[in-house]
């Protein structure tokens, strides 16, 4: 008996811009059932693999075949998980005043903060850039597919833009209960 096991890794890469050089479309896509980067010049995929990183085991992390990240949030002291770069960081210093887009829907209640980090932990500048999820302010997650689109003034915390590591991550903050939520059609625009 085989198993179909998520994806871990998004291989599809723009390798027509080298590593540092800043994302010169007007759209950086991560994961998005329709919009194709080879269709159309202005979007554009980044320019390494990303790898879906459950930090430390804290919680569940895969993608399906369809593009939806799949998250089972964690119930210990903590949990946290990204999609991160697996080579230079991306220079995205053209999106300051950008959007995240994504669509989230799931079954828990934890509050957990979404976003993107730049720098590196082992470099120690590494800064979460995100915003709350949860039952209290503007960003909410119920039972059916609901539309964000995030400012970048509302996400940057004092990041590097010139340096983007992981392209969104997903850091548990309290009521964790180790249910699940989907993630899809994350990308950046500057529109």
């Amino acid at each position: 008996m085989s198993r179909d096991l998520g994806i871990l890794e998004i291989t599809t890469i723009n390798a027509n811009r080298a590593a540092g050089e800043p994302v010169a479309e007007s759209k950086l896509v991560i994961t998005h059932r329709q919009m194709d980067p080879k269709a159309d010049a202005g979007l554009s995929y980044s320019n390494s693999k990303i790898k879906l990183n459950s930090w430390e085991g804290t919680c569940g992390i895969e993608m399906d075949r369809e593009g939806v990240i799949h998250l089972k949030t964690g119930t210990g002291e903590w949990w946290g998980a990204a999609l991160e770069l697996m080579g230079s960081g991306e220079n995205m210093a053209g999106f300051a005043e950008g959007y995240l887009n994504l669509d989230i829907k799931g079954s828990s209640k934890a509050s957990f903060e979404v976003g993107f980090q730049t720098g590196t932990y082992a470099g120690g500048d590494q800064v979460n850039n995100g915003v709350r999820f949860g039952d209290k302010g503007p960003y909410k997650v119920l039972d059916r597919w609901l539309s964000y689109r995030i400012p970048m003034t509302d996400l940057v915390q004092g990041g590097d833009l010139k340096d983007v590591t992981s392209m969104i991550y997903f850091r548990g903050l309290g009521n964790f209960d180790g249910k699940g939520l989907e993630v899809r059609n994350v990308f950046y625009s500057r529109d």
